[in-house]
Order: C-alpha cells, then structure tokens, then sequence
C-alpha cells in the first residue's frame, strides 16, 4: 500500500508516489472505468468479513461516482475509498493501467524476430505481463480454453468460446519459447523438457477470483503445443433448470434419480457438458441423508458434501479399480467419469447389481448408439436391460447475441461472432417395459427407435429446430453441431 500525509488542515491524504501496483486490484476494475471515475484500485482487503476494494480518489465522499463505481464490481466485492490528491490519481492511474494496455500494443509489434527480441530486452516484465495479460483475456471472454499453437512463422494464440475456437494474436514464432518457459514454471513442469507430453498446474487470480488452470504440453513438428483449460472454482453450481433442460425431461430424469439402484447414461462428445449435467444430476440428491461418491479424470468442480476422487492411472487407480475399491465405502450413489472400456463398463455394472445408483457419461453420438457402444464394451443384452434405467445424449448449442440480433454495428458484447453463451438440447430414453424387452432381444436401434417414438422420445435435431424457429439459435448453428446429414429430417 502507500503512506497517508498529513495536510494542513489535519484531513488525512494518501500519498500515490511510493504506489506499487496490486495486479489483484487492478483486476477487479476494468481501465475504461477507472479513468472515466478517476479512481485508482489499490488492493483488495478483508473488510469485516468481506472482501473489499480498497481505491483512492480526489473525493471520496462524491456518492453518483461511488454508486456508479459499485455498478462495475463484482457484487460479492465491497468498496473502500480513500482520498488522494486528484493530479496524484492522474499519474497513478498511469502507473497501474500502462502495462495492460501497452501489453497488446507491443504485442502487435512482434511481427519479427528481430522486433520480438528487441521488444523482450527493453522490457524484462512484457512476456509475464502478456501472459497474465492473455489469461484475463481468456477469462472475461468466458473461454473455456486458451491455446498457444507454435506454428511455421507465427505462435496461434486463441480461445475456445463457447465450443468454438477465437483467434486473439498471431505473434512471432520466436515469441513462443519465452511464453513457454513462463508457463512451464509456474506450472512446475520441466523447462528442458521438449519431446514428451507434459501436464501441470497452477492457480491465478483473475478480476479477483481465483482460476485454477490445468496445461497440456504435447510435442509437434513446429514445437510444443499447449493448452490450458481453465477451471473457475467459484462459478456458479448449476442444476437441471439453469441448464435449459426442457421440464418433461427435469421431470423424468428426477423419476430416475429418486430410484434406489440403476444405472444413468448420458453421452456426447468431448465438450458437450455431460459432466455439467452430471454434477447438476448429484445437486438433485440430499448428499447429507446418502453417501455419493465420485471417480473422475480429474475432478473439475468441488461439491460440497461429495466425497470425490481423481483418477490416477499411473498409481493403479483406473475406473475399474477405483470402483472396486469404492464399493468398499458404503456408498449409495456413484458418478463414475466415463465408462471408456470394457474393465470400466464391467465394474459399472456390477455396482448397479451391488444394489447401488450409477451416473456415468459415455462417447456416443446419441441414446440408441450409446446402447451399442455399452453392447460393444461387452455388456451381456440381458444385463443392460435389467440395470440400465436410462440413457441420454445431448450437445450445446450457441445461442444468437441479443445484443446484435436487430444492430449491424460493431457488437462488443460477442465481438461480431453473433452468439453469446449456449443453450442444451438433451434426448432421454428411459427404459420401459416395452424397450426393456427389445433390448433383452438384441433388436435392431431402428426397432428401439420405433419403440421410443411410441413412448414419447424426441431426438436432438428435433429440440434443436425448435430453438432455431424460435429465433434463439441458426440453422448453420444447428449443422455445426449436429452435422448436415443430422440436421435434415428424418
């Protein structure tokens, strides 16, 4: 922090010269708003049990500018203001935005190896300013993924926003070592190690909340590729409704949920949010009256109450391990990661016979290929139909930006993607009577489909037109996800 003076009038002033920059406070303040109010964030302090921005201004007691002030913090941040001299405000504010903002100046100026290399001996802070610097990016963009992608000329720096891949830079390639070493050491990864794939992690704070990011190293022709997934522990939990989840399918899945045993399949592909829809599956259950216990790869999102586990393959702790030694816990419902073999697929059953309830998700591109896959990882015909109780298959699907949806103009709000955020479509076959039978028969999917229709089930293009008549999602939308011969009707 910095000093108070005294002025000749007794009122206390604090002094900016000796400021050091808080990289946390700062964070919790966008530039244009602190230069616009005249504001300079200091530090962030637990305040009777809160925490609290503590800033500096020319007039604290000024209320429009404190209200207006308070519109751009998180709501779970409260405000300290103190006062400073207003040219002191000026320079500080200088001090504290001038390596944010002259981050991505300067990084559109690596163009060359001779002007990266310049650029990083002028500046001995630019390679850890941009990468915090890219890493706020990533986060205020809701990025779920950040990639640095060594290419023949150039480092491919982009962010997966809902599903889909932005590009934020293309610098020089000689920029990537650099990039690469911060990264590894805050990572706790080997520097020197170039020809294997490497994972780490380590935990940032970002706008005043703490990210834990998990990086994948792999080795390619133009160098090491990295990706890091970032995680936000704090993120709100969802349930069934927040997800979107059409009500009679909330309605039947917590039918299932409710049963004593079975087993409860949802299959998608890799960032489809079946583990979302997992972890909201488990929020519908009392963890306080049940013992549910989870073996995830690896566990992303804390719940309180749940006992959960990450898998260790390198220690012998696989699925089907972990399973087997779970069912020595007394457990009454568990989430199992993904059923990806045949071992996984076995020990899944054998805790639905235990007398246990199994959630589990599956790759499969919907329900009824989810039943061949289960066959295909050797589930006896017989066996599926008396434990499993349900399988679902869902996809997320990018909703159209309403803040554009009418304006041509340039749209801050998604950047001109035209979506923002995503909705779920989800089908759900529930084992009846009727299907249980055919599934014990060995029928064809397209009898088990007939079946289903009879009994109620649409499919995902069916849920996902509807969200493109309604206006809320596009039909290039729709074939992106579900693909052209999936989008067409039946």
């Amino acid at each position: 922090m910095t000093q108070p003076v005294a002025t000749a009038g007794g009122e206390q002033l604090l002094s900016l010269h000796s400021l050091i920059p808080s990289p946390e406070a700062i964070g919790c303040l966008p530039e244009a708003a602190a230069r616009r109010l005249q504001v300079v964030p200091l530090a962030l302090q637990c305040i009777e049990d809160r925490q609290c921005l503590v800033i500096a201004c020319g007039d604290p007691t000024d209320q429009v500018k404190m209200d207006r002030l308070r519109r751009q913090l998180s709501p779970s941040i409260g405000l300290s203001p103190v006062r400073a001299e207003a040219a002191e405000v000026h320079e500080a504010l200088e001090k504290c935005y001038r390596s944010t903002g002259s981050v991505q100046d300067d990084l559109q100026q690596c163009t060359s190896r001779s002007t990266t290399e310049s650029l990083m001996a002028k500046r001995a802070d630019f390679v850890v300013c941009l990468f915090e610097w890219l890493l706020r990016v990533a986060s205020r963009l809701r990025a779920s993924d950040l990639h640095l992608s060594p290419e023949l000329h150039n480092l491919h720096i982009r962010c997966r926003v809902d599903g889909v891949l932005r590009t934020i830079a293309r610098p020089h390639h000689s920029l990537h070592s650099a990039l690469l070493v911060r990264l590894k050491i805050l990572a706790s990864m080997d520097i020197a190690e170039s020809r294997r794939p490497q994972d780490g992690q380590f935990s940032v704070l970002i706008d005043a909340r703490s990210i834990d990011v998990r990086v994948s190293c792999f080795p390619t022709t133009s160098g090491q590729n990295t990706v890091l997934r970032l995680l936000d522990p704090s993120r709100r939990l969802n349930t069934l409704a927040s997800l979107g989840t059409p009500a009679p399918v909330q309605d039947k899945l917590a039918k299932l949920l409710h049963r004593p045993d079975g087993l409860l399949v949802i299959c998608g592909p890799t960032g489809s949010g079946k583990s979302t829809t997992l972890h909201a599956l488990l929020r519908e259950r009392d963890a306080g009256t049940l013992n549910i216990m989870t073996l995830e790869d690896p566990v992303e999102q804390s719940v309180d109450g749940i006992r959960q586990t990450s898998i260790d393959a390198e220690h012998g702790l696989s699925y089907a391990a972990g399973v087997r030694a779970l069912l020595r816990q007394d457990p009454d419902v568990l989430l199992i990661g993904e059923i990806r073999d045949s071992p996984s697929c076995a020990m899944a059953l054998r805790a639905v016979m235990s007398g246990h309830q199994v959630l589990t998700t599956l790759h499969a591109r919907s329900a009824l290929a989810g039943l061949s896959r289960l066959h295909e990882f050797g589930a006896m015909p017989g066996l599926l139909a008396e434990n499993l109780t349900g399988i679902a298959s869902q996809r997320l699907l990018r909703t159209r930006c309403q803040a554009c949806i009418n304006n041509q103009a340039h749209c801050e709000v998604c950047l001109d993607s035209g979506y923002q955020g995503r909705q779920m479509i989800i089908e759900l076959l529930v084992m009846t009577p009727a299907l249980v039978a055919l599934v014990r028969a060995g029928a064809s999917e397209r009898d088990l489909r007939i079946c289903a229709r009879e009994g109620g089930f649409t499919d995902l293009r069916e849920q996902a037109m509807r969200l493109v008549e309604q206006g809320l999602s596009t039909q290039a939308e729709l074939e992106r996800v579900l693909g052209r011969c999936a989008a067409q009707p039946n």
